[in-house]
């Protein structure tokens, strides 16, 4: 039976993140597009697009007003 509240998940996220950060994250494990690799933070992100920046891969689109790929 699982037990817990919101306080425990939210301990258990950031554990969590931690985790996959200091196990290299996403520099070991990639990135599904239209998601791309911050080095610094070891999370995927939407790739940016737009003026002075590439284009999205094959099958997205670019959202201007964000400037990523979607």
């Amino acid at each position: 039976m699982a037990t817990g509240g919101p306080n425990e998940a939210a301990v258990t996220a950031a554990l969590a993140g931690a985790a996959w950060v200091v196990g290299g994250g996403c520099a070991i494990a990639g990135c599904r597009p239209p998601y791309v690799c911050n080095a610094e933070t070891g999370f995927c992100e939407q790739m940016a697009c737009g003026e002075g920046r590439g284009p999205c891969p094959a099958g997205w689109r670019c959202n201007y007003k964000t400037s990523s790929c979607e």
